[in-house]
């Protein structure tokens, strides 16, 4: 299993089987993970906020562009 899945299927065990999933691709991670922010935001779950973005600043730390563009790609996604 990749690195990424590992690290996020060890952070997120209600995630488990769809980041187990060969299928799921990281863009679908970090798409879940940017709705799941927004909703912690608004109910000030801060454990859910510092695993998310945690999660993030690891993908950020890797050299790996694939994992950065994920990243990118959902922050994109938000609405003005």
């Amino acid at each position: 299993m990749s690195p990424w899945r590992t690290n996020a299927c060890q952070l997120f065990p209600d995630l488990r089987g769809d980041v187990s999933d060969p299928g799921t691709t990281v863009y679908e991670l970090f798409s879940e993970f940017l709705t799941r922010v927004c909703e912690a935001h608004d109910r000030s779950d801060v454990d859910e906020m510092q695993r998310i973005y945690g999660f993030a600043e690891w993908c950020f730390r890797l050299d790996k562009p694939e994992l950065w563009s994920a990243m990118v790609w959902s922050c994109n996604s938000l609405s003005p």
